[in-house]
Order: C-alpha cells, then structure tokens, then sequence
C-alpha cells in the first residue's frame, strides 16, 4: 500500500519517499507553464520551473501520481482518507487509467478558470445533464494533467490554456449510474487548475448541452458539493491572507484584515 499510514508524520514520509522511491516519467510533457506574478497569478504548492530559455519557459518533467497524492494529502491533510482511495487504485494490479476496468477508473478534471482567475468555465453535460467542470477519462495516459489539459482543450475549443503546474488542485470520487451498455461505476476524478488567455470564444464540442463562464464566488453557494468545495478553495487561494467579499458586479474583490 501506498499509504500504510497518513497522520502527523505525512510531511516527514512525503520528503523520503518523493526523495528516494519514484522516478520521474520518461516521456516529456506535450504543455507549457508559464511563471505567474502576482496574487492573481501565482501557481499551486508544488509546481517547479527552469529557468526561461531561447524556447520559452518550459515545466520540469512532472511528479508521478504517486508523488502528486503524497503531496496533495501534506497539503490538505483532512482529505486523507480520500487520498487513501486513490493511492489504493494506484497500487492495484489492474490498470486503472483505462475505462474498461469497470470497478472504477482514473479520470482528470479542469478547473477552467478566465485568465482573471474570477470566473470558472462549466459545460451542461450532455449524459449526465448537468453543470460541471470540464474533463474526462484518461484512456491510458498517466500524465493526467495532460488528460486534463487535452479534455479542456477538446471541451472549450479554446486555444492558449496552460496548466498551472503538476500539483493536484482537487481529488473527487463519485458515482457514475449505469447508462445503456455501461454499468455503474466510479470515477477517481484528479483534478488540475487550466487557465484560459484572453480567447474566451468557446466552441460547444458534442459531449456538451451548452458552456458558460460563471463568478466563481457564485459556484462556492453552489448545491454540488464538489463543485463548492472546488470553488472555495480557489477563492481561498486566490485572495489569501484576505478576507473575500463579492461585489455588487458578482466579482470577488479583496478586503484586507485588519
């Protein structure tokens, strides 16, 4: 198992076994990061740069999964026992980034946010017919911020999106009911912040109803859990060590504390 034990010693464990038990993929990543600046700007926990060069700023080669989880459970320790769910699908024999394996299966999600980082892209889901973040299944790639990346571009149509770094922005297990031919089964939902540029003309691909932008501060009072909880972390993030208040315009704004 992954992770035999996750408690007070997490931080110590993730600086040996990231140190010393994972490899980093061979294959070099097909996206680009580029340094932010600014509150509005700055990129996850984890995300790892070089320095600019006659090609433009390119990313290090990204963690392993396995390293992701650990950093992400450092990071948000009270998510433990979700990330011991995904470590356990990690760990087993069968290859759980293909849909086949129908017990449950690996999938990316992104966190598509304006290049303000205030509004959030959602699409209607054309099969389960409701509001959601972009994504989807892996199909065998294990970069999933690739996955990620690739499902936001496909989904939108738009052009210029960048992961903010290989850090994992959310985990999400859930339940997806029997549809025809396909039974019931989970999906192990990682998740990655993709920011836009200034295109905002999305094309609505056939997995989709509709797409619209939407005030993230309007998704964090949103019924889905997923999604509020998605919402306030990123508004956490985003205006840390503010207080966040909305506008009358249906923006965030910043309020220092006192």
């Amino acid at each position: 198992m992954l992770f035999p034990v996750l408690g007070s010693r997490m931080v110590e464990r993730r600086r040996v076994i990231v140190a010393t038990a994972f490899t980093m993929p061979k294959r070099t990543p097909q996206f680009k990061l580029r340094p932010q600046h600014g509150a509005a700007r700055r990129s996850l926990p984890g995300a790892e740069y070089v320095e600019e060069n006659a090609c433009g700023v390119t990313p290090q080669r990204p963690q392993s999964l396995a390293a992701q989880l650990l950093d992400y459970a450092a990071r948000w320790p009270l998510e433990a026992p979700q990330v011991a769910l995904f470590a356990e699908l990690l760990d087993d024999p069968v290859d759980a980034f293909q849909r086949e394996r129908v017990g449950g299966h690996f999938t990316a999600g992104a966190w598509l946010i304006s290049a303000d980082g205030s509004r959030l892209l959602m699409t209607h889901h054309r099969k389960l017919d409701r509001w959601l973040q972009l994504g989807g299944h892996a199909d065998g790639e294990r970069d999933m911020a690739a996955v990620a990346l690739k499902e936001a571009q496909e989904e939108s149509g738009l052009e210029g999106l960048v992961v903010e770094g290989d850090a994992i922005f959310d985990l999400d297990r859930h339940w997806i009911p029997e549809r025809r031919d396909v039974p019931g089964h989970w999906h192990y939902d990682v998740r990655y912040v993709v920011r836009a540029g200034a295109d905002e003309n999305c094309v609505v691909s056939d997995e989709s109803h509709d797409l619209a932008w939407r005030p993230i501060v309007e998704v964090a009072q949103d019924t889905d859990e997923s999604l509020a909880r998605m919402a306030r972390k990123w508004l956490g993030f985003f205006f840390s060590p503010r207080e966040k208040v909305a506008r009358s315009d249906g923006r965030p704004k910043e309020v220092p504390v006192a």
